[in-house]
């Protein structure tokens, strides 16, 4: 869910830049940034649970 909201808030920086706002491209990429870097650690922490839960399961 995080990715698509990071995709529209990347889609929307461009076209605020190639429209000349650049002041509300600047905002919404840093908002897409920071989308893209909380879906990386969430990533992270799901796929790093379902390791240790499956380690568990089998030891």
């Amino acid at each position: 869910m995080t990715v698509l909201r990071f995709c529209v808030f990347l889609h929307q920086s461009r076209n605020s830049g190639q429209q000349g706002d650049m002041d509300g491209a600047r905002r919404l990429g840093r908002m897409a940034r920071l989308l893209s870097i909380v879906s990386i650690i969430l990533g992270t922490i799901i796929i790093s649970l379902l390791l240790v839960l499956n380690i568990n399961m089998y030891t």
